[in-house]
């Protein structure tokens, strides 16, 4: 790829999974340009300013992990065309994946990465779609497994629950996005009722599974362990940097989001099998944590 030039265009929120990679690229001399979404919006004026001829990758995922917001994918392939770049197009699209209706095809995408353990697979098994007549190149060499690509014996128990759990996304996936929006929705309005404090990051028309909001002056990291002392299991930021300090900051200020909400934002994920009335019990329980919480410490000072 280097030969047709030097540039590797993404945004400026995307999964560690591509960041860290893009960060070791930049430790030898590529020219990584990052692109802002103020409030979730893609700044596409800004990636047509930054793709042309010396543009070779182009990554943007399709969904947001952080707060939902659905990126415009398809327009950055018809910016890439539109300025005569040679760059491929990579899209990030697990956290889309069996959430929202989309082909490879459809978006303009020359690899698409989707993960099993969001749609009920088994955790450890993936895929990368690479378009018909892509050469790739391995990076690690031993067995001929999966054209030459990955050596190492692969997991076929993995790989079987991977493919039945497609199966049966694809199946249901027209009733299901339907239910994952209403319990969203409804999660929204919840909040806002039962904590007017509450500033709610995602919105209607992003991923209808999450639900991305911040208790401005709280310390996420203290609501989430108490909630999951309740049963009730959320999440602060990505599950793949638990072994480290779980948020973010960097992404979440390109958001534009303001510095006492970053480190109060708490993510919730939906299901098509979760309830309204587990929603009921969530928003309540996270309602009622300052009493708890105040009863509490005066039982232990008495």
């Amino acid at each position: 790829m280097r030969k047709y030039g030097g540039k590797i265009v993404t945004t400026a929120v995307e999964h560690a999974s591509v960041t860290k990679a893009l960060r070791i690229l930049r430790l030898q001399d590529w020219q990584v340009v990052y692109i802002p979404s103020p409030k979730g919006v893609l700044d596409l004026e800004e990636f047509e300013k930054a793709v042309d001829k010396d543009t070779v990758f182009v990554s943007v995922m399709l969904v947001n992990n952080e707060i939902g917001c659905i990126f415009p994918v398809e327009e950055v392939s018809r910016i890439i065309k539109r300025k005569g770049s040679p760059a491929l197009l990579h899209c990030d699209a697990v956290q889309a994946f069996g959430k929202i209706p989309f082909t490879p095809e459809g978006i303009g995408a020359d690899l698409v990465s989707v993960s099993a353990h969001k749609i009920h697979g088994i955790k450890g098994a993936g895929a990368l779609f690479a378009r018909s007549g892509l050469k790739m190149h391995a990076l690690q060499f031993g067995g001929g497994q999966e054209r030459g690509l990955r050596p190492g014996t692969e997991g076929l128990p993995q790989l079987a629950a991977f493919g039945e759990a497609a199966k049966l996304t694809r199946e249901r996936m027209a009733s299901d996005a339907p239910k994952m929006a209403a319990l969203r929705d409804y999660c929204h309005k919840a909040l806002l009722e039962k904590i007017p404090e509450a500033e709610i990051f995602s919105t209607d028309k992003g991923a209808p599974h999450i639900v991305s909001f911040s208790l401005p002056g709280e310390d996420s990291d203290v609501v989430v362990r108490y909630l999951n002392s309740k049963n009730i299991f959320v999440s602060n930021g990505a599950a793949c940097r638990s072994h480290y300090k779980n948020k973010n900051p960097q992404i979440l200020e390109s958001f534009g989001l303001r510095s006492e909400a970053i480190y109060s934002v708490i993510r919730v994920s939906f299901d098509a099998n979760n309830t309204f009335e587990e929603i009921d019990v969530f928003v309540q329980t996270l309602a009622g944590r300052k009493k708890e919480t105040k009863r509490t410490s005066i039982i232990q000072q008495e």
